[in-house]
């Protein structure tokens, strides 16, 4: 990626394009480094045999679909085993708001998620290979989930630090640039105008 936005720097540069044009470099989240060696916990060595019918998704969050009766049980022993495990374990109802994921019929009725670093699998063979070296979809209040967000152009302040913002809030603020109306959309151009040189 470094040098794929290297090269379309220098190909603006060698075209006088880089100081008219308006250029956004930005992620969909952020990443950290995780240690399948040594930060691994598998759900399996928890909970107790036949109370889990479904692991759709494990990784930095495991989604888990207890057998029926059983999503007391399942809860509670991740519950009690939370520090050892590296996890915060929630029922749906109870996820937190900030989260913005609880109000789906896709989401599980156990969600756990892992400490920045760990990753809670219910098959540890699954890392063999490949083996990953970084992960995403901790806490997202965490800085290193935060995506990256870098611009340049003649609508842009130059050296200007923004606070942190959404990434909804790109799509109105690319709108503004563009001269187009916008969508309805979950963004708001009023958490990005600040950086804009003009604001009309």
């Amino acid at each position: 990626m470094d040098q794929l936005l290297g090269y379309m720097i220098q190909k603006l540069r060698n075209n006088n394009l880089w100081d008219s044009l308006n250029v956004i470099v930005t992620s969909d989240h952020g990443m950290t480094s995780v240690d399948v060696d040594n930060k691994l916990v598998n759900i399996n060595d928890y909970v107790p045999d036949n109370t889990v019918k479904m692991v759709p998704r494990d990784g930095a969050v495991i989604q888990i679909i207890p057998e029926d009766g059983q999503e007391d049980v399942v809860f509670q022993a991740i519950k009690d085993k939370e520090g050892e495990m590296h996890v915060t374990v929630y029922k749906k109802k109870d996820i937190p708001e900030h989260y913005h994921y609880k109000n789906n019929r896709r989401v599980t009725p156990i969600v756990a998620i892992a400490e920045e670093g760990w990753l809670i699998v219910d098959k540890t063979q699954k890392y063999s290979k490949p083996r990953p070296f970084g992960g995403h979809a901790y806490d997202n209040r965490l800085m290193s989930m935060k995506p990256l967000f870098l611009a340049h152009g003649p609508n842009f302040k130059a050296n200007y630090n923004q606070e942190s913002i959404e990434n909804v809030d790109i799509y109105p603020l690319i709108c503004k640039l563009l001269g187009v109306n916008a969508a309805p959309n979950n963004g708001s151009l009023s958490n990005t105008e600040d950086m804009l040189e003009v604001n009309e």
